[in-house]
Parts: C-alpha cells; sequence; structure tokens
C-alpha cells in the first residue's frame, strides 16, 4: 500500500484545468476541452492531432509561398485560410488553447497568433468573395508571409517551401471563404 502524498508533494503536482471555448459547430455553440500536460516523463511532446498540426504547418507554407498572378493550384489560398481558420476556430479562441492538441508550445501559438492578426485584418476588409490576387497584393499581405515563414519554421525546423500543388481548371478569381 502505497502512503498518501504529504501536502508539500501534492501541491507541486499541477491541477487539471478546464478550458471553455464557444464555438459555432453546426448548430451548437460550445466545446469544452481539457488542457491537458503536454510533455510526457521523458520529456517529449505529445501531440494529440498530428493530421490538424500537418494541415496547419502545410497552410504556413502556402501563406508563405503565395504569389499574385500566379496559376491557381490546389491546394491554394482557399485551402490555406479554411485549415488555419475554420478547422481550427482561431477566428474565435487564442490558439493557446490548442497547446497539445496541434500545437507542441507557447512560442507555436504566440506565432500563429502574429499570422492570424494581419491575415485577419485582409479577411475583414476583402471579404469572401475577392480575387486570390486581391488577398496577396494587399499592402499588409507581406506581414502575413512574414508571421507565416515564422511560424513555419518555429513548427518545422525549416524554411518553407511550396507544398506539391496539382494545377486546377478552377478560374483564377477563386476566393477563400471565411467562416461560413
Amino acid at each position: 500500500m502505497t502512503a498518501p502524498p504529504t501536502p508539500d508533494e501534492s501541491m507541486a503536482r499541477p491541477l487539471p484545468t478546464i478550458r471553455i471555448c464557444y464555438q459555432r459547430v453546426g448548430r451548437r455553440i460550445s466545446e469544452v476541452y481539457e488542457e491537458r500536460d503536454v510533455v510526457d516523463d521523458s520529456g517529449v511532446t505529445t501531440i494529440a492531432w498530428p493530421g490538424r498540426r500537418a494541415d496547419i504547418i502545410s497552410a504556413l507554407a502556402l501563406l508563405a509561398t503565395l504569389r499574385p498572378h500566379a496559376l491557381t493550384s490546389w491546394p491554394g489560398l482557399t485551402e490555406a485560410v479554411h485549415w488555419l481558420l475554420d478547422d481550427t476556430f482561431w477566428d474565435q479562441c487564442r490558439p493557446h488553447g490548442d497547446i497539445g492538441t496541434i500545437l507542441a508550445s507557447a512560442g507555436e501559438a504566440d506565432a500563429i497568433t502574429a499570422t492570424l492578426g494581419p491575415l485577419s485584418v485582409i479577411l475583414d476588409e476583402l471579404g469572401p468573395a475577392a480575387a486570390d490576387d486581391d488577398y496577396l497584393t494587399h499592402p499588409r499581405w507581406r506581414e502575413v508571409t512574414h508571421a507565416a515563414i515564422h511560424a513555419h519554421q518555429l513548427m518545422t525546423g525549416q524554411t518553407p517551401t511550396q507544398p506539391e500543388r496539382r494545377t486546377t481548371s478552377r478560374d483564377s478569381r477563386s476566393t477563400p471563404h471565411h467562416g461560413t
């Protein structure tokens, strides 16, 4: 039989916390997530949703490498916005709440937040129906590119390169949808 922890030992252990993030998911408006430790006993960071993390990394690579007046390809700006905002709700909730599920550290969450700032301003200013080139030539697009490069490098240790893309027959006026 194990002896109960002393008061000093029990105070040293972090208490689990609950984060409530209000989200629009169909008709439901809220979800509850349990925050948990993301570093195991060996010091290795664990990510609960590695596939979603891969989508975020691809979105950052796209935002870092997309150029105006290029042939429309898949994935493109629409997919990057979808992966970064629609799949995560980071336009409504801070990325810090996804440390351990998608992100590995507060530094990654800060870098994502720095990318979302100017991207959200551009999306709000131009709306969901503008052509890709309108977003990519916006005066603040350079901020998106630089922040996405930094976030990608932080998450992967590598400089972003254009993800493997397929040329599509879609009109070059493809538009990212934001929050719809």
